[in-house]
């Protein structure tokens, strides 16, 4: 497996998908920096490290799925996989190194924003605000999910022959699943009461608001509902994501625990399918 390991590295430096994901994930985190600090700097706004200091999930999900795809499909495009299998490697083991390499890429993509971010934001605009317990938590949360991420992209990359195929399925899949995260939290979002008002005129002509008493608020989710919104929010890695760079995850357990599954349970799918696969 070793060997599988650093012919699949020494791909992936080569990769200009890869270089060019690094590079980008530089660039959002150095101009996220920059932009706050000409906001504090010209318009007196309130900023902090803690800021988008997240996004890096979002990037990384969706440059990911470029990645996998075309890193991946080029090994059925090329014939590698069965060239693989000629020489005697053993299906596990090729799925294994893939989805190992893969996740080592994604870390790299991680600290390709989160170190330029701090390099240039601490001495802009200072530390973070945000207590280091909920840092770390957010930051392990954030990696579990591009894990999560990862290992559906390589399950998907592994079962289809098709590189065109598998790029359609992980870009588009992971935009539906960041709609769906958006969708779901801005239901959860809604307040459980409002205050209705209405406007009359006083005797002198003054226009004045009345408020009234507080009523319960109908797109409020309650019960069971809500806590089927709540469940899908937490397992779908987009809704991860959402909480995540929102720096609004009231569940870091439920969250780190429901990654784990995915991956663990979109491996062990992938890795039968690729056993059963017959690989032309």
């Amino acid at each position: 497996m070793r060997n599988l390991i650093s012919a699949a590295w020494l791909r992936v430096r080569k990769n200009k998908v890869f270089w060019g994901a690094m590079a980008l994930m530089v660039f959002f985190a150095v101009n996220s920096r920059l932009n706050q600090y000409i906001q504090r700097k010209n318009y007196d706004v309130e900023v902090t490290l803690d800021t988008s200091f997240f996004d890096f999930v979002m990037f990384a999900s969706i440059f990911m799925s470029v990645f996998v795809s075309l890193f991946l499909g080029t090994e059925y495009g090329e014939g590698t996989i069965r060239n693989k299998l000629v020489v005697g490697h053993k299906r596990r083991n090729i799925y294994g190194t893939n989805l190992l390499v893969c996740m080592m890429v994604n870390l790299l993509l991680t600290a390709a924003y989160l170190i330029p971010s701090i390099a240039v934001g601490v001495p802009l605009i200072g530390s973070f605000q945000s207590e280091s317990g909920a840092i770390l938590m957010l930051f392990g949360c954030g990696v579990l999910s591009l894990m999560a991420y990862t290992a559906v992209y390589t399950a998907v990359a592994m079962v289809c022959q098709s590189r065109a195929v598998t790029a359609v399925i992980c870009v588009l899949g992971v935009f539906l699943l960041m709609i769906a995260g958006i969708y779901i939290h801005s239901k959860l979002e809604q307040p459980e009461y409002y205050s209705p008002y209405r406007i009359s005129m006083s005797e002198d002509g003054v226009v004045v608001d009345e408020n009234q008493v507080e009523e319960p608020n109908p797109l409020y989710l309650r019960g069971t509902r809500r806590k089927v919104y709540e469940f899908f929010l937490d397992f779908l890695p987009g809704g991860q994501v959402v909480q995540i760079t929102s720096m609004k995850a009231p569940r870091f357990g439920l969250m780190a625990l429901y990654s784990i599954l995915i991956v663990a349970g979109s491996t062990g799918i992938g890795l039968y399918a690729f056993h059963k696969k017959n690989i032309k």
